[in-house]
Parts: C-alpha cells; structure tokens; sequence
C-alpha cells in the first residue's frame, strides 16, 4: 500500500474515532438504552413517570395482584326487595265480600253455603307513575309497597263501602323486578330476580352462560345511571364480587381479551393477548418469545404502567408523587443478570395494556457503526484498486 493511501486511511480512522458517539446517536434503534431512560428520568421528566428498581419489597407489594383494569366495582351490598310494585307490572285483584249482593259480587256463591261473594278485576297494569285506577276507589298508588301492602291499602279505601272485605292480589307479568342480560350470552333478554337469583352469577346462569373464557369475558353492570365493569374471572375467584343485582339493573357481556405491548430487544414486537387468566412478566416475555440474544440488554428490562396512589405508597414512593394525581405513570425495571430478579419476574403479574420494553444493549450501536464503517473502507480499497490496475 502507497504511503498516500496509508495516510488517507490513518486520516480516516481519526475521523472515525472523533465521530464515533455522535454516529452511533443517529443509527436507528428500537428505543432508548438503558442509561437514558435513566438520564430523562433525572433531567427531562416532563410526563412524572417514576422510576422504581425492582427489589424484593416492590415485589410483595404487587405480588398475587390481578390487574384486571377495572377501576371500579359495584360493592356486593344487600338482597334488593324484589316483592314491590312497580310500573309495567300487570295484576290480578280479587275481593272476597261476607255478602252476596256486594260490590263486586258476581250473582253467584263461590261456597257451598252461600254468604260469600267473590269479585275479580283482572289485567290491571300500572302505569308509568305507579298508580292503578280500582273501582269505587279511584286512584291508588302502588309506589313502595308489596302486593301484601297494596291489599291492605284497598281492603281500607273499601271498608267504608262494604262489610270486611278481604283483598287477594297476584301478579302475572314483572316488569319492574327484572333485569335486562345482553350481550355474549347463549339466550339474552329481561329475567326476573327473586330470593334464589337475585346476584349476578345467577343471572349469568338463567341466561345460558357466557359464550367466551372467562378471563376475555367483560361484564358491564349499568344502574341508576352509573357503570361499572369487571373481568367474568375476577367475579368467580372473588366472591365478595359477586354483587346482588337491583330492579332495572342492565348487564352487558362482551369478549375482551387482555393484552399487553412487547417493543424493543424481544423476538416478537407486537400486541400479545394473555391467553389465560393472569400472566407474570417472566410468562410476559416468554409469549414474546425472549430476549434477542443479539441486541438485548438483560439489565434493561422495563414494565410501563399506570399505578394508583395506594400502590406508590406501599413501597414508599409517594413522596414523589404530585398533589392531587391520582394515576402516575410508573416504569418498573428489572435486572436479569441477577438470578433473584427472574423469581420477581415470576411473582408480579402483568396489567392488562401493560407496556414492556427490552433495550439494546449499548454495545449494538457501536457494532452497527464499524459494520457501516467497514463496508466504507471496502469500498475504498476496492476503488484504489481499480484505480491502479487501470494505471
């Protein structure tokens, strides 16, 4: 080699070395290293995310929690009364008079020996206020009461008119102690609640059943107006879950599988479904197929999530934490060159739309600039060649 093209390669190497940092800033890369996920935690946190190292503290915390992604859930609460009235509800009213020529008297003795007379008046619907129109009486609220309570108030409105009437009432169509099921059941539609289903697994049962796994089945509960919703396996491993179901209450189900986000140093980046109940995070990576024995950064595995203000507080954070946030954007990070961090990974479980992320580690970059590099001074021994066998 000419002592001209030993300088230019000496220059060259120089040149390389100066902007060896700054080339490698400006390779692509799947997402930040380690150390700066560190450094924009320190220096330029604009989103208040916190930063917590995984450590066996942190780990009993969240261990055995489920993650379903329900914020809310109606509280179990009490049996409903499901004997009142209400409108819709359609009923059938008798009057037993100690007289055969009573007002409701039909001319006929339902006794064999006579005295007694018997009235009905069938096919009574209340109506949308909670008032039925009765003969002789007029208009009797039915608001608040049972059939039981709407007999004494009729037996005491007739009194005055007929000797000791005796009042029986039967309803024959609920429209007001029911509940409507839609959704991915085998058979929708309104049921009625009474003392022997009157929660939501009952309901779910008269209706066939849900058509999916419990674990992507979704349950909506709307009442008075307000919604809540719970995964169908955290309601059957949990029976103080298992609320009691109010007059009018409206269940929706749907299939809603439970994902979360692999990105980064991983095998397969993508939108990974659960597949069964819970998932840790060494399961979690698992489905991701692993670490990319290449790129990977095994002290760099990161798990993006919200957490609540309880959660922060039970492993001593909260002092980080802004007035008045009541979800904070938290990065926990594993070290998997350490053997103790992979029985972590295995106790805390994953959030459904949790986010993990596996950085590179810092020497890829580095090895992707020489490879760019090296296939530039191929190219220019190539060429000097060329040059001097045309010489």
């Amino acid at each position: 080699m000419s002592g001209i093209l030993k300088v230019k390669y000496r220059n060259l190497a120089v040149i390389c070395s100066f902007f060896l940092v700054s080339a490698c800033a400006s390779l692509p890369i799947q997402g930040p290293e380690r150390v700066e996920i560190s450094k924009t935690n320190e220096n330029n946190n604009l989103s208040g995310f916190i930063l917590v190292d995984v450590n066996r503290d942190v780990a009993r915390v969240l261990q055995g929690r489920s993650g379903s992604g329900v914020e809310r859930w109606f509280k179990r609460g009490r049996p409903a009364s499901t004997d009142l009235l209400g409108p819709g509800d359609v009923l059938n009213i008798s009057i037993w008079e100690n007289d055969p020529n009573g007002l409701f008297s039909s001319g006929q003795s339902p006794t064999p020996g006579g005295g007694l007379s018997r009235g009905l008046v069938s096919g009574i619907e209340i109506d949308r206020k909670g008032y039925i129109q009765f003969p002789y009486v007029g208009r009797i609220s039915t608001i608040g009461v049972s059939t039981n309570g709407l007999s004494r108030r009729i037996r005491n409105a007739l009194s005055k008119q007929t000797n000791n009437p005796q009042v029986h009432i039967e309803r024959i169509k609920k429209s007001t102690n029911v509940v409507t099921i839609v959704g991915g059941v085998k058979t929708p539609g309104v049921y009625p609640i009474g003392p022997s289903n009157d929660k939501l697994l009952d309901a779910l049962a008269v209706s066939g059943g849900a058509l999916y796994p419990n674990y992507e089945t979704k349950l909506t509960l709307t009442r008075l107006g307000q919604m809540a919703s719970i995964y169908l396996d955290d309601v059957v491993s949990d029976s103080r879950k298992n609320t009691y179901l109010r007059p009018r209450d409206e269940v929706s189900i749907e299939r809603k599988p439970k994902y979360f986000l692999a990105f980064g140093a991983v095998a397969k980046k993508d939108q990974i479904e659960f597949g069964q109940s819970k998932l840790t995070v060494l399961e979690a990576l698992a489905k991701a197929r692993g670490l990319d024995d290449e790129l990977a950064d095994p002290t760099g595995i990161f798990l993006f999530r919200f957490e609540s203000r309880k959660t922060l507080a039970d492993f001593g954070r909260l002092d980080d934490v802004a007035d008045g946030v009541t979800l904070i954007p938290v990065i926990y990070r594993f070290n998997l060159r350490d053997a103790n961090q992979y029985f972590y990974a295995k106790a805390i479980g994953v959030h459904s739309k949790d986010a993990i992320y596996v950085a590179n580690a810092s020497s890829v970059q580095v090895s992707k600039f020489m490879k760019i590099l090296g296939q530039a001074v191929g190219i220019g021994i190539t060429t000097a060649g060329s040059v001097r066998a045309f010489n």
